[in-house]
């Protein structure tokens, strides 16, 4: 649980006032959490040691305007629920495909394939962050891990998706979608806080220029094995 200080400077970055726990009140702070908070692996390509701890993703999602993966997110925003009077759940969960896995004891959830994947499978049993370590410690430092290979960011709302993936950024309107890269440092950090409400103000410079020189690197890597 939250301590009313982290939890009020949460919602600041929600925009949303504290109000009682409810059905609606829970599907607006849950619009708005995919809305203002990002989807970023960001960290792992400055060097940054992320761990499960809830407590410190809201701290860095509420203080520090930055994001996280699954574990992050969900997490902190279970610590969110929380400390606003909800009752939650945590469970172990799974994106997939077109051609998911069974749900067989436990759920599968439909997608908006536009934001990235098809759908997702639950347990019905109850997790503990136990139960998320091994997976987290292979997203974030395994080298065929996708988030250790290419760095990305993603924010979505009700008119579409919008995702920094290195140094390509990726817009989906509705039918639509466009991409472009950004090479040049100023703008491409520009365009973080612009597509995906990502904030560094806090961020030492030394973390900043790892980002860019490995993002910037991996960039290189790609159009060298992509030229003819």
């Amino acid at each position: 649980m939250l301590d009313e200080t982290l939890t009020a400077a949460y919602l600041r970055r929600l925009e949303l006032e504290p109000e009682p726990a409810t059905a609606e009140a829970l599907q607006r702070l849950h619009q708005r959490h995919v809305e203002r908070v990002p989807y970023e692996t960001l960290w792992i390509h400055s060097g940054e040691n992320w761990g499960l701890d809830p407590i410190a993703s809201a701290h860095r999602i509420a203080l520090h305007g930055r994001g996280g993966y699954c574990s992050h997110l969900n997490g902190a925003f279970a610590e969110l629920l929380d400390s606003l009077g909800y009752h939650v759940h945590r469970h172990v969960g799974g994106v997939h495909g077109p051609d998911g896995p069974d749900a067989a004891g436990g759920w599968r959830l439909k997608h908006d394939p536009k934001g990235g994947f098809h759908g997702m499978v639950r347990t019905n049993a109850e997790a503990t962050w136990g139960d998320f370590a091994a997976q987290h410690d292979y997203l974030s430092t395994a080298p065929d891990s996708g988030f250790v290979r290419i760095s990305m960011a993603q924010c979505r709302d009700a008119t579409g998706v919008a995702v920094v993936r290195g140094l390509i950024v990726i817009r989906v309107r509705h039918a639509a979608r466009a991409s472009e890269p950004l090479i040049d440092r100023a703008e491409w950090f520009g365009a973080l806080p612009e597509l995906c409400g990502l904030h560094f103000d806090t961020t030492p410079p030394e973390i900043l220029d790892r980002l860019w020189s490995r993002t910037l690197a991996n960039h290189r890597s790609w159009e060298a094995a992509d030229a003819p």
